[in-house]
């Protein structure tokens, strides 16, 4: 989708990750993407072999679907393509539901927000606290802090140290992202 990203560069991409998963205890912590993302890139010829990316959204910039939309709709051929606005509006189902993807267990390109570590040598564990985007365009400095508290959501994500499994904790429950079953087991 983007050349000047993993997308368009493929082969650095796994010659950079053939290196990192020879260590122990690497987790890749991202953004500048404008979206929300967690999962285990690994190799182009074992995906297995791979390390834990966590990717932060922006806090005041446009998501990435609101990009990607907007980006639809003023090319003349995309625009005018059947289902292209769809694609664009459907963009984390076509990530994480359609099986190209295996390593991304989370994609969230609707939100801003922010990512808090928490690292005590046991694991590490992200938060990930995202508003709607409208909610960011607006002066939310007089609002109530649990009002303001209230426009966030938050996704819980860990990585234990020495280990490559990414977990989410769902329901109070830490649940480990399976490859090949394609869920959190």
């Amino acid at each position: 989708m983007n050349v000047d990203q993993w997308d368009g560069m493929r082969d650095r991409r796994n010659e950079l990750l053939g290196e990192l998963v020879k260590l122990d205890n690497v987790v890749a912590l991202t953004g500048d993407i404008h979206a929300f993302y967690a999962g285990v890139p690994g190799l182009n010829d074992d995906p297995k072999q791979h390390i834990t990316e966590l990717v932060t959204s922006g806090m005041s910039s446009g998501t990435f679907r609101t990009q990607l939309v907007l980006q639809v709709a003023a090319d003349p051929i995309l625009s005018m393509t059947a289902g292209a606005s769809d694609l664009a509006d459907s963009i984390d189902t076509l990530f994480t539901k359609t099986g190209t993807n295996r390593h991304l267990a989370h994609a969230d390109s609707s939100h801003n927000g922010f990512m808090i570590v928490e690292l005590d040598g046991q694991a590490i564990v992200a938060t990930y606290l995202a508003i709607a985007e409208p909610d960011i365009f607006v002066d939310l400095e007089s609002e109530p802090a649990e009002e303001l508290a209230a426009k966030f959501t938050s996704v819980r994500f860990k990585v234990e140290a020495g280990g490559r499994e990414l977990y989410k904790e769902i329901a109070g429950a830490w649940k480990r992202w399976d490859y090949d079953t394609f869920s959190y087991v």
